[in-house]
């Protein structure tokens, strides 16, 4: 994808795990929720990288392959009013199975399941997404909102989809999990032309697992789950979609089990938003790719 990019990229800082030598024997963890007891909310801490290159991919978005790049853009049709999103049956009927069909049809995939569903919405204080945080709930719905995440990470690793799955399954699972699976992830913004604060995702060719990503606890009232932060490297190569639109929803690979398949992530800020544009507001759909 590199070598196709003709347009200038931004210049901007991403914030990436620090190294720190108890990461060689301490897992890391970090609370989403405010504990009773006084206990940290991580183990670990955070560093901005400066003068990174975001290269833009709207001259070659049709390019992108989940197999190459682990990214697509897909473009959707039926757009819901933007009050419908923070309804939780109208997302369902229109939002979600849009998607759906879209994927099956262009993946080839046998079975699409939606695990979950996230609304962000920034505050204007930025710093509020640096560490762990509880979701709030949007009044009169069930789904979740939260502040854009700012530094790089992936939700999953395979073990933690391949779990969600067994219990998805359920009698089924084996049958089903002999084949390919993967978790995705479809982004896009509520309002556009995005410029606030807009995501940007790492080439996953540009990426050493073993150096890059270090496997974490994120904990929850409701569970554990395991997903990844990120090492900064200068091997790697980042990404975004210029101004995207409400019709343009982003797809790239969290988990996926025949190779490694988390996409680093992170919301960014754009050196070129004006300084009165509105706060980004996106939504999110994470859902389970069965081949």
């Amino acid at each position: 994808m590199a070598e196709m990019e003709s347009s200038k990229p931004l210049i901007t800082s991403l914030n990436f795990l620090a190294d720190d030598p108890k990461h060689a024997t301490e897992k890391l963890f970090a609370l989403h929720y405010v504990p009773h007891d006084p206990l940290p909310h991580t183990n670990y801490s955070l560093k901005p990288e400066s003068g990174l290159e975001i290269h833009d991919v709207r001259p070659n978005k049709d390019a992108l392959s989940l197999d190459r790049e682990g990214v697509i853009v897909i473009d959707l049709e039926n757009q819901l009013d933007y009050d419908d999103y923070f309804d939780e049956a109208k997302v369902r009927e229109k939002f979600a199975e849009e998607v759906r069909d879209i994927l099956l049809r262009k993946l080839g995939a046998r079975h699409v399941y939606f695990h979950e569903c996230v609304i962000r919405k920034r505050k204007s204080n930025p710093s509020d997404s640096l560490a762990p945080a509880g979701r709030e709930v949007e009044p009169k719905s069930k789904l979740r909102y939260g502040q854009p995440v700012m530094f790089a990470h992936a939700d999953y690793t395979i073990d933690t989809v391949t779990t969600l799955l067994r219990a998805l399954c359920g009698e089924k699972a084996e049958e089903k999990l002999a084949r390919d699976y993967q978790a995705l992830n479809v982004w896009k913004p509520l309002k556009g032309p995005l410029k606030d604060w807009p995501l940007t995702w790492c080439d996953i060719r540009t990426v050493d697992v073993e150096q890059d990503m270090v496997a974490i606890d994120d904990v929850y009232l409701t569970g554990v789950v395991e997903g990844y932060r990120v090492r900064y490297s200068p091997r790697q190569n980042w990404f975004y979609l210029s101004e995207q639109l409400v019709s343009e929803a982003i797809v790239f690979k969290s988990a996926d089990s025949q190779c490694f398949g988390s996409v680093p992530h992170t919301a960014f800020f754009n050196p070129n938003c004006p300084i009165d544009e509105a706060a980004r507001e996106s939504i999110e759909l994470r859902v389970f790719v069965l081949y």
